[in-house]
C-alpha cells in the first residue's frame, strides 16, 4: 500500500462526514464548503505562519516557516501530479469495502491539513475561481502549474507562464521523476 493511499484513507476515515459531503457535491460546492469550514477572522497565528528568514536562536529546533512548508508542498505536488491516476475524476475500486479516493478527495484533504489556515483559505479561493481539471492526467498536471502561478501572482513572485503548457509536459514528467520543482526543471527545457 502506498504512502499516499494510506495517508488519504486515514484522512478520509477521520473526516467520514466530510467525505460523504465531497462525493455528493459539484466541484465548486466542494470548495465553497471547505471555504466555510476554514473561514476565520483571525490573522494567521499558527507557528508555521512565521516568516522568519533566520532562525531566532541557533541550536533550537523550530518548525518550518511558511516559505519552507510552501516549497516542500510544491515539490511534492509537482512530483506527484504527472503520475496521478485521474480516471475522469471517478474513483476506482481498491477493495470490497472502500473505493479509491479521487484526486478531489486528495486535494481537499491536502488543503484541510495544510499547516497555515490563511494559506489554505487563499488556495480554496483559487480552486473556486479555477476548478481543478481532473479529466486527464495532463490536464491535472497543467492545472497545478496554473494554480502555482496563481499563488505566485498573489505573492508577487515570478510566474511560470508559457512553461505551463502541453508543450512542456514531457519535461514536467522527467522533472517529477527526479523530484524537481517547476523552478528547477528549467534545466530540462533549456530556459534561464
Amino acid at each position: 500500500m502506498s504512502f499516499w493511499y494510506s495517508y488519504c484513507c486515514v484522512t478520509v476515515i477521520h473526516h467520514d462526514k466530510f467525505e460523504h459531503q465531497v462525493s455528493s457535491m459539484s466541484t465548486p460546492g466542494i470548495f465553497e464548503s471547505l471555504k466555510a469550514r476554514l473561514k476565520s477572522d483571525e490573522q494567521c497565528v499558527e507557528v508555521s505562519c512565521d516568516d522568519y528568514e533566520v532562525k531566532p536562536t541557533p541550536g533550537i529546533v523550530y518548525p518550518p516557516n511558511r516559505a519552507e512548508i510552501g516549497r516542500a508542498y510544491w515539490r511534492y505536488i509537482h512530483s506527484r501530479a504527472p503520475f496521478a491516476v485521474v480516471p475522469g475524476g471517478q474513483p476506482s475500486s481498491v477493495g470490497p469495502e472502500r473505493p479509491r479516493p479521487t484526486e478531489m478527495d486528495w486535494l481537499t484533504s491536502l488543503i484541510e491539513v495544510y499547516p497555515c489556515r490563511h494559506c489554505a483559505d487563499s488556495f480554496v479561493d483559487i480552486c473556486c475561481e479555477m476548478p481543478p481539471q481532473v479529466s486527464s492526467t495532463d490536464k491535472y498536471t497543467l492545472w497545478w502549474c496554473k494554480a502555482h502561478d496563481a499563488v505566485n501572482s498573489e505573492l508577487s513572485k515570478p510566474l511560470f507562464g508559457e512553461r505551463c503548457t502541453a508543450k512542456f509536459l514531457p519535461a514536467m514528467r522527467e522533472a517529477a521523476k527526479r523530484g524537481l520543482t517547476l523552478d528547477e526543471y528549467d534545466s530540462l527545457i533549456g530556459s534561464k
